[in-house]
């Protein structure tokens, strides 16, 4: 069964509060050495990054082995081939999923909307899941052990 719009809008905003958080003690340092030291300064930014970008890498491989990121996971829901319900890997879930849809976004800054808004359409699909041709399901609604 599909997972419904709800939850995978919580899920998105989830992920990225929880990269965020990853971040939060690099900007912290950041902000309260700006106007002293430009090394520590430097530390924070160097912190905030690799804060950021750890969580994100933990992400993209529980996205390669599971089809969930840790809010997915929280929220019982999965991403899926479209076509097979199977776990989507590297090059579905991570280069065609987020990668090139951030490049497109690069070049047309207004393509996150529109790619938000497909979900709207009568697949439920964003356009990244076009792209990479997934879609999302609910977990709980699967066979127990389908996937574990």
């Amino acid at each position: 069964m599909l997972a419904s719009r709800g939850t995978r809008f919580v899920a998105a905003l989830l992920d990225g509060l929880i990269v965020g958080v990853g971040a939060l003690p690099g900007v912290i340092l950041l902000f309260a050495t700006m106007d002293q030291q430009e090394e520590i300064a430097f530390l924070g930014v160097a912190l905030m990054v690799l804060g950021g970008l750890s969580i994100t890498i933990v992400n993209w491989v529980m996205i390669t082995n599971h089809g969930q990121t840790i809010a997915k996971r929280l929220l019982g829901i999965r991403i899926v081939g479209y076509a097979d319900g199977q776990i989507p890997g590297f090059v579905r879930g991570v280069i065609l999923r987020n990668w090139v849809v951030a490049l497109i976004n690069q070049a047309c800054g207004l393509f996150w909307f529109v790619d938000v808004l497909w979900i709207f359409g009568d697949e439920s699909r964003c356009i990244h899941d076009l792209i990479a041709d997934t879609t999302v399901v609910d977990v709980q609604i699967e066979q127990v052990g389908a996937y574990d």
